[in-house]
């Protein structure tokens, strides 16, 4: 609907950060009159991923972990973040395809993949990858 209108410009990175910022938190601010559907749900937690990562850009590390974890939040509609299940939701798949591109070594991927643990563990579950425990290792 109307994050549609600026959205865009949200992620246009030949625009300044802080004309993304602005764009951006229009988005949000509009989409939460839309945020009923699952389809507007999942379009949130895009923009606050997006913001997310000009929060990082711009080293505002506070805020841009607020946003990644509303973003996680958003697009698991709610439910509880129970790692790796979540993952089976479309929606958190899309989020983290579209982290999967930043540079490793960025802050904005270094603080994604701190939030994600700090939702994956925040029940205190031992939740296990390939290469063992991540929970109890924090």
């Amino acid at each position: 609907m109307t994050t549609s209108f600026t959205n865009g410009p949200c992620r246009d990175t030949r625009k300044t950060a802080q004309d993304r910022l602005f764009y951006c938190n229009i988005s949000i601010t509009t989409s939460a009159v839309f945020s009923v559907s699952s389809l507007e749900n999942s379009r949130r937690a895009t923009l606050f991923l997006a913001r997310g990562k000009i929060h990082s850009d711009l080293g505002q590390i506070e805020a841009a972990r607020e946003d990644f974890r509303y973003a996680l939040i958003a697009a698991a509609k709610g439910k509880q973040f129970l790692f790796p299940e979540v993952l089976r939701q479309p929606h958190v798949a899309q989020l983290f395809a579209v982290m999967k591109l930043e540079p490793e070594n960025s802050v904005a991927y270094e603080t994604w993949v701190e939030i994600v643990f700090d939702l994956a563990c925040l029940d205190n579950r031992k939740t296990t990858l390939a290469n063992g425990s991540f929970c109890a290792a924090r």
